[in-house]
């Protein structure tokens, strides 16, 4: 495709900005607007995201400039920061003038204070003078408290506080900054292209992020992890920045589910379960009861509840509202490592150290249970529509197994023996070899029959379901996989390593295009979600 010339596009955009209102639009819509007014695809200016960046950041500089400063939109960019200084001189000879104004007044007042008769009428007048005056000073210290309408997100951690807008003057110091990464490569966000320089570029007043994202947050691509260290950490993906840090656990977070929609998340740690709100930044709920840890979850976010795997075994079903059991469940011998449900058609999978099984979520009943070893389960991933999962385990044989459970499970009159209900399936799972390790994580798309899997022997396998072959395999050179999200649209990953670092990983190449840093110990579960798009 051949590339727009940079006169094209700044005219274009240009035109793009003729009368936007700023506080409701961001970096990305702009984006994709461009494209679409250029007509071109979506995705079509990705081989100029560089240049695009640039120009659109230097028009919106332009209409966010301070209204007192002269108009000058042909100046080049690195001149804007030299206008900071002028800026602040014509503060100052305002003060002055405001101070010679009053000053010209109370003389005049002083000269009619010599004469009899105004003399008692200067009295009442003086002071109203004064009075009146500093009206306008309060005006403008009222101006600086605005951030306070940020209520909405009240209980968020101190970190937050980068989020806050800074004084006006800040709007153009930015620039220079910008000027100097043009050169400097940018790496994809989890699905879009990298607009990181934006919100230092053009700061959004307070009200703005919450008319174009959920939750409060200017962002359209978000991620949550969790880490041997006990905390939850929310990333902003636009800027690769920690927007907030949430603590709670006091042993490692083995599982995380989140809805986006709601800003909630349940999380599963060696200490016990708990249900947060991300967009305040804390801890709801904390359900204790977890035998030796929660190290797998599900939860059903329309019904309000939780159900947690434990390290000894057994399925506990939550009240998301009172933190109370509902239901207890012997599932496994040994440990409960992974969960996958799908709670609009009344279906649990849960692999434990033998075997996985499939529930019924309406009466809890247990219907099916795989055939043979299936050897240590970390992770599930079911088609529930077409009855297969796909299981990542620590078997030595058997590593990576598709099972297909159709025609398996049939429904038994409620008044029969829970035990008599389950069926053992009358066929092993299929092994998909390319691990050499334990496969920690199990993503499937089973609509393109793509699946991404990650292991201990440090691989990031991309697998063709259809074939039952990998279509790539990368070595990570950050040692072993120990949590993944994948955005299938893009073929794109989130890796956790053990170092404490996530690395955003390009599945067709497997190169790292950035590392995000915070936790200490390995990061052991992640989600993460485009928002609003």
């Amino acid at each position: 495709m051949p590339a727009v010339d940079e006169e094209t596009l700044r005219l274009e955009v240009q035109k793009l900005l003729v009368g936007i209102d700023i506080k409701s639009t961001s970096i990305g819509k702009l984006r994709s607007d461009l494209e679409a007014q250029l007509g071109l695809p979506p995705g079509g200016l990705d081989s100029q995201k560089d240049r695009v960046q640039f120009i659109l950041s230097s028009e919106l500089s332009q209409i966010s400039r301070p209204r007192t400063e002269a108009p000058d939109a042909k100046k080049p960019r690195l001149d804007v920061a030299e206008e900071k200084p002028t800026h602040e001189e014509k503060e100052k000879d305002k003060d002055k003038k405001e101070k010679d104004k009053k000053k010209n007044k109370k003389d005049k007042k002083e000269k009619k204070d010599q004469q009899p008769e105004p003399a008692t009428q200067a009295v009442p007048q003086q002071p109203k003078a004064e009075e009146t005056q500093p009206q306008e000073p309060k005006a403008e210290e009222t101006q600086p408290a605005q951030p306070k309408p940020e209520s909405d997100d009240e209980g968020l951690e101190a970190g937050d506080a980068l989020m806050e807008p800074e004084p006006p003057v800040e709007t153009v110091q930015p620039d220079v900054a910008v000027a100097a990464k043009e050169a400097e490569p940018t790496a994809p966000t989890m699905g879009m292209a990298s607009f990181e320089d934006f919100q230092a570029d053009f700061q959004i007043e307070p009200e703005a992020p919450q008319q174009h994202s959920r939750g409060g947050i200017a962002t359209e691509a978000m991620a949550l992890s969790g880490a041997e260290d006990g905390n939850l950490r929310l990333w902003n993906l636009e800027s690769y920045s920690c927007v907030r840090v949430m603590e709670g656990h006091s042993g490692t977070v083995y599982a995380l589910v989140v809805n986006w929609h709601s800003m909630e998340a349940l999380s599963g740690a060696d200490d016990s379960a708990k249900l947060w709100n991300i967009k305040q930044g804390g801890c709801q709920k904390t359900f204790a009861d977890t035998p030796e840890g929660c190290t797998a979850v599900a939860a059903d976010w329309t019904g309000r509840t939780a159900v947690s795997g434990c390290g000894d075994g057994s399925l506990k079903v939550w009240c998301m509202s009172s933190a109370k059991v509902k239901k207890k469940l012997a599932a496994h011998r040994g440990g409960v490592w992974a969960l996958a449900a799908d709670f609009a058609r009344n279906r649990l999978a849960s692999g434990g150290e033998e075997e996985i099984k499939i529930w019924n979520t309406g009466n809890w009943t247990p219907l099916y249970c795989t055939r043979g070893y299936a050897g240590g389960v970390n992770s599930l991933n079911v088609h529930w529509k077409d009855n297969k999962m796909l299981a990542g385990a620590s078997n030595s044989q058997h590593r990576l197994q598709l099972w297909n459970f159709g025609g398996e499970i049939q429904e038994s009159p409620d008044e029969k023996p829970a035990d008599s209900r389950m069926v053992i399936g009358s066929q092993e799972g299929e092994p998909l070899i390319g691990h050499r390790d334990v496969v920690s994580e199990v993503i499937a798309d089973w609509e393109s029959g793509t699946a991404v899997t990650g292991g201990w022997d440090g691989q990031l396998i991309v697998w063709n379901l259809e074939k039952r072959a990998p279509l790539h395999a990368h070595e990570c050179k950050s040692g072993r996989v120990r949590s993944l999200a994948v955005d299938f649209q893009y073929m794109q990953a989130i890796c956790g390593a053990s170092n404490g670092s996530m690395h955003v990983v390009d599945l067709s190449d497997g190169q790292i295009q950035r590392s995000l840093d915070g936790h200490e110990g390995a990061v052991t579960a992640v989600c993460a979600k485009r928002i609003g798009l």
